[in-house]
């Protein structure tokens, strides 16, 4: 990419041009011809192919290449010869351009690179290696059967549409010569010339993506680094006063870019000498693709003059963010690294210093020592490398204040260690880049930057910084190294095995995380994260932004591990427009609190406003463990996350497919889904595992679609295992629930297990069971519902269940319903259930206490209103008794029982004991209510109120033994009916 040429005599031009010849295609006769003079810019030089010559030229136009064309390279005119092959090419057709000599300026852009190893100056000899622009070296090209017949070398694509079997070529890049004119008054030796971009990449070290595409394109460099360098250090091209020389630098295609050329060199004095150059024009450069364009730069006088007219810094540079202090060797590293100290330095070493380094270093013939070095300035990395032999003092830096380190890359080894004991240097933080972001100094800033030394250590450990006592922002960096922590907690210090992160070890302030990358495994005892590893007091917030990915293995031995966080008392949010992403397996052996996402969440707020998303598994052999947060115990709100298929999240008690627990805060998940397994002991949901807090548990809009079945002993809910403020609304689920075979407890909902205690103002509004319900216990109480399982109750509250359906099948033992399994009283307090506009269909299999809307009721002062809902399935209860159409209440009277509207559709009553319709303490009746009705599908008679006549065949609206029909003319007939089939209740069938 880098190469250097007088414009005087450029001995790099090509005897002679090959162009491409085409095997096996369509006639001249077939080509339309515009004109005999075909314009390039650049010329294809790769071995003939077979055939006509036929070729396409850009996007916009082809021509067939006859023998005697004339062909316009670079402003320069030239004969095309068409003529058979000769040697090695005999029996195929090659296109020359004719009178191209060495002498030429005709085609100055040395490109294809195939073209050119290396210049050759006229008198003074001056040789650049040029590097390959393309990773590739040859693109295969297909005729319509798929057989290969040509290869090209690069930098061009070939491919042949079956459409008009037109070779086409196009071009991923540009060609940029860049003059340069040294008009000091004195000769110079120059040692070394950069050139940038304003925004535009140029050629970088792998900067092609799209081979074998229609329509390629040139790729960034990963460093993000917008320059390249041209190193003539070892042998300095001689400029003498009033010459020129020229670099060529290929890039993407570009507009309106601004160029800045700099250059290093010597005098005839052997002074050291740093220029900017002036452009001639200042016009913002455009180019596109298959182009050559050009610019000239005069070199004048020095740029910045501390003292006399020649630069005598320490580097060469002016250390200004335009002019910046420039590191170009291992001695340069050594020399700014003797300037840090534990004081700012006024001329090198301070918040108005940068630093931009131009080229890959290796500094690790010896030791690199950080003890006592801190940074205040700006260092540029350049889209280079520094490897380096880290001590165990570990570091690049021991302290950042308000640095910037960005486009740099840190390679090479760390002796730190994860070994025994309670002090020393095992403890201290440590991270690549810097032990510490120190709370002075403003912002430290990571941009573009690069880790790949492993870290260990006993104590707090991250990829780039141990621990940030001062705000930091990480902007596209990775993380490409393992960060080990001690694997246990130690007596005498609690840092020791905690605190380990891909990115930052302990965070003691505000971070941000913006398209960031761990591709590192990460372990310790606990406080472990893919990102950050968390802290035990109140700090934060660290936010997410941008493209956010962990793809590291993140592992813990004690509490807290996550694949971004893994915890304490930190505030955390990913930003409206972020998506923060999970691909590593999250696994704790002991502690819990674990997540996909985050691990613990227990200071100020956690909030995830853009989208949360985890691909792998999540477990633990404790609990609170959720496939994006295993615990949040401040006010919480998730917008759209999302635990995919692979993220089985497995652990003991509270185990949610997005959040395990959540308490002391209002919770909100909206537009959330889960579709991984979920397994636990108890408390175990699609969405929520656990809510215990007195505040309000709110989820809208959720889905869950398991591929395997959520699973527990007891508390099951296809949205939540158990808790109390419910707000759920629009919420699905289609998994299976089912006890996992234990014979203690059940508790199973298709969308709540339990709803516990302190319930007051939880409702169920236009949610959808879809999933089965299954218990494996073999007798006793086993509370399953379409909705809730069982509502336990304390406290007076009022639960509400609106606009909803199960359509899952129930299979237990006693206390199931198709909506709510069993209403258990546990005190003196009272509890009124109201259910409005639901209905249930499927089968009910159960023994004592089955209804198809409730299965009982076991307080007499309890009320339950059921109004405009009905049951439409089969009851399957054996021999056993207490088992009704719509449900069973301990209730004195109807006063604290009621159904209004309500109807029954029951196809298949397999028990001998069924009592139709609702039960009240021990009494029942094949009588419904006034306005309501059930339909035995086993007599086929239809059973309800007429004006209080008790037929043993009714007629409502008229003579009708289908239920649907018979609802349908009540409805019309009656104006106190016109609320039925109103909202999302679907017309009876």
């Amino acid at each position: 990419m880098r190469f250097l040429s007088k414009v005087v005599s450029l001995h790099c031009i090509m005897r002679r041009l090959l162009l491409i010849v085409l095997g096996a295609l369509l006639l001249f006769a077939a080509c339309r011809k515009e004109a005999r003079l075909v314009d390039l810019t650049a010329v294809l030089v790769d071995q003939p192919g077979r055939g006509s010559a036929k070729v396409y030229i850009d996007d916009n136009r082809y021509a067939c290449w006859h023998n005697g064309d004339y062909v316009n390279v670079n402003g320069n005119e030239y004969t095309l010869s068409v003529e058979p092959g000769t040697g090695n090419h005999a029996g195929h057709k090659v296109a020359k351009i004719l009178e191209v000599d060495e002498s030429s300026n005709g085609y100055t852009a040395g490109y294809p690179t195939g073209c050119i190893s290396g210049i050759t100056e006229g008198g003074t000899t001056a040789t650049a290696t040029v590097l390959s622009v393309q990773p590739y070296i040859r693109a295969a090209v297909y005729d319509g059967t798929g057989d290969v017949y040509q290869q090209l070398l690069n930098p061009m694509i070939a491919y042949c549409s079956d459409e008009d079997s037109i070779m086409k070529f196009h071009n991923v890049a540009c060609v940029l010569k860049v003059t340069i004119l040294n008009s000091t008054g004195y000769d110079l030796d120059m040692h070394f010339v950069t050139v940038e971009a304003t925004s535009a990449y140029l050629a970088g070290s792998s900067p092609v993506s799209g081979i074998g595409t229609n329509t390629p394109a040139m790729g960034k460099p990963t460093s993000g680094y917008h320059g390249i360098t041209v190193d003539c250090s070892s042998s300095p091209i001689p400029l003498n006063d009033e010459d020129s020389t020229s670099l060529y630098v290929v890039s993407a295609p570009f507009s309106d870019q601004v160029l800045t050329v700099r250059v290093l060199a010597k005098d005839p004095d052997g002074d050291t000498i740093f220029y900017t150059l002036k452009a001639t024009s200042a016009v913002p450069l455009s180019l596109s693709r298959n182009q050559m364009g050009q610019a000239t730069f005069e070199i004048e006088e020095c740029t910045c003059k501390p003292e006399t007219d020649r630069c005598n810094y320490a580097f060469w540079g002016c250390g200004t963010e335009p002019n910046p202090f420039l590191i170009t060797s291992v001695d340069d590293l050594t020399r700014l690294q003797g300037y840090m100290g534990t004081s700012t330095n006024a001329t090198y070493n301070n918040s108005a210093v940068y630093y931009r380094q131009i080229k890959d270093l290796d500094a690790s013939g010896s030791t690199w020592t950080s003890t006592n070095k801190y940074f205040w300035a700006h260092y540029d990395g350049g889209g280079y490398s520094i490897k380096l032999s880290l001590a165990t003092a570990g570091g690049f830096v021991a302290r950042v204040y308000g640095a910037e380190f960005k486009n740099l890359t840190l390679t090479g080894t760390c002796a730190s260690t994860t070994s025994s004991g309670t002090s020393g240097s095992g403890i201290d933080p440590i991270g690549a880049f810097a032990n510490y972001v120190w709370n002075e100094g403003g912002i430290s800033k990571f941009e573009n930057c690069t880790n790949k030394i492993a870290i260990s250590r006993k104590g707090s450990a991250g990829g780039f910084v141990g621990l940030c006592r001062g705000q930091a922002t990480f902007t596209n960096c990775t993380n490409d190294a393992n960060v080990t922590g001690h694997n246990v907690f130690e007596n005498g210090n609690n840092s020791i095995g905690r605190y380990i992160g891909g990115f930052v070890g302990k965070l003691m302030n505000s971070v941000t995380i913006d398209g960031c990358i761990n591709n590192g495994a990460v372990s310790a005892a606990g406080r472990v994260g893919g990102m950050v590893g968390g802290n035990d007091d109140n700090y934060g917030p660290l936010t997410i932004k941008g493209n956010t990915v962990n793809n590291g293995n993140i592992s813990s031995t004690t509490s807290y591990c996550g694949g971004i966080l893994g915890g304490g008392y930190i505030s955390f949010t990913v930003a409206s427009d972020a998506t923060v992403t999970n691909n590593g397996v999250i696994n704790n052996t002991s502690g819990g609190y674990v997540g996909g996402i985050v691990g613990s969440c227990r200071y100020s707020a956690c909030q995830i406003l853009g989208t949360a998303i985890n691909n792998n598994t999540v477990s633990s052999t404790a609990g609170n463990v959720g496939g994006i947060i295993g615990s949040v115990n401040v006010v919480c709100t998730i917008h759209n996350a999302q635990n995919n298929n692979a993220g089985a999240v497995t652990g003991t008690g509270s185990i949610g497919g997005i959040v395990g627990s959540g308490s002391s805060g209002n919770l909100e998940i909206t537009g959330s889904t889960n579709s991984a397994p979920i397994t636990g002991s108890q408390y175990v949901g699609g969405i929520v595992g656990q809510y215990g807090s007195t505040s309000v548990l709110t989820l809208t809009n959720n889905t869950n679609t398991a591929t395997g079945v959520l699973k527990g002993n007891q508390y099951v809910g296809g949205m939540l295992g158990g808790g109390r403020k419910a707000h759920i609304t629009s919420c699905v689920n289609y998994a299976t629930v089912r006890n996992n075979g234990s014979t203690s407890g059940s508790q199973i909902g298709g969308i709540v297990g339990q709803l516990d205690n302190d319930c007051d103002g939880a409702y169920l509004d236009h949610c959808v069971n879809c999933g089965s319900m299954i218990s494996g216990k073999t007798s006793g109480e086993t509370a399953m519902g379409g909705m809730v399982g069982r509502i336990y109750i304390n406290k007076a509250c009022a639960v509400t269940i609106k606009n909803c359906s199960n359509l899952g099948d129930i299979t237990g033992k006693e206390r199931n319903g198709g909506l709510v399994g069993y209403k258990h009283h546990s005190s003196s307090y009272a509890c009124t259930l109201y259910v409005y506009n639901s209905f249930v269909r499927c089968t009910i299999t159960g023994i004592t206490y089955t209804g198809g809307i409730l299965g009982y009721d076991n307080y007499s002062t309890n009320r339950t209103h059921l109004y405009n809902t009905y049951f439409d399935g089969d009851l399957r209860t054996g021999s056993y008794s207490y088992c009704c159409d719509i449900g069973y209440s301990i209730a004195n009277n109807s006063t604290y029982f009621t159904a209004t509207y309500c109807y029954a559709k029951v196809g298949c009553y397999s028990g001998t004991n069924t009592e139709h319709f609702m039960g009240r303490n021990g009494t029942y009746t094949d009588t419904p209510p006034t306005d309501c009705a059930y339909y035995d599908g086993s007599s086929g008679t239809l059973y309800g109120d007429n004006a209080g006549s008790t037929p043993t065949s009714v007629s409502i609206g008229g003579t009708q033994t289908n239920l649907g029909d018979a609802l349908r003319a009540w409805q019309a007939a009656n104006s106190s009916y016109t609320a039925w089939n109103t909202g999302n209740v679907p017309t009876l069938q």
